[in-house]
């Protein structure tokens, strides 16, 4: 379970995707739209309750959750876990899943278009499994995290590829090692509202609205 400042996520969880789309209809209806691959992942975490009866520092998440949002407002950049979308396993023995660790066997190039403008990875071969539709990953010279949309078997069978989303913002070099469990880069959202409730001595409720650092 992921957590952030010590306090695990829980749902409801918010993964939103904000691409900017212009979009334009002709007077005969007909919709025109334009988008120049530009993305970010916008989340919204909800945090566990946190029982401080006992007085103690350690479990003073609240203070904790205050003094990092003062410290870091909405212009400094900081690193948490990337959720994955409920119902995706992760395991290194279940073959619906990529371990992490996996490395490409050859360089892939920013934006490249063999799949409609979306970066495509290759893989090794004989790795021990791949990963799902929907997962996030992040490559470690990259600080931008990227979804698998799609994994492809390669008809000679010696390897594979992920298709991702968005496009690579840079080149993926020959042995580079796939985060398939990454941090993301993230500022507090400018309109976040990140209040703690107390009831009877627990943090009952806190949350943080969040957009990705590109």
């Amino acid at each position: 379970m992921a957590k952030f400042l010590g306090l695990d996520y829980i749902t409801p969880i918010r993964i939103s995707s904000n691409q900017r789309v212009a979009i334009n209809e002709t007077l005969s209806l007909k919709r025109q739209s334009l988008s120049n691959d530009a993305q970010r992942w916008e989340l919204g975490i909800t945090l566990a309750p946190s029982n401080n009866k006992g007085g103690t520092t350690n479990d003073a998440h609240g203070a904790k959750l205050s003094v990092h949002k003062t410290l870091n407002g909405v212009h400094k950049p900081f690193t948490m876990p990337m959720p994955q979308h409920l119902g995706l396993s992760y395991s290194p023995t279940n073959l619906n899943n990529m371990p992490a660790g996996a490395a490409t066997s050859a360089g892939a190039v920013a934006t490249d278009s063999t799949f409609g403008r979306h970066g495509i990875v290759n893989l090794v071969p004989n790795r021990d499994g791949y990963l799902q539709a929907g997962w996030f990953i992040r490559f470690a010279n990259h600080s931008k995290v990227y979804q698998v949309l799609e994994y492809l078997e390669l008809e000679d069978g010696t390897s594979s590829v992920l298709k991702i989303h968005p496009p690579l913002l840079s080149t993926v070099p020959s042995g580079g090692v796939i985060k398939s469990d990454p941090d993301i880069t993230v500022y507090y959202a400018e309109d976040s509202d990140e209040s703690v409730t107390y009831t009877n001595g627990i943090m009952v409720n806190a949350s943080i609205n969040v957009v990705e650092a590109v």
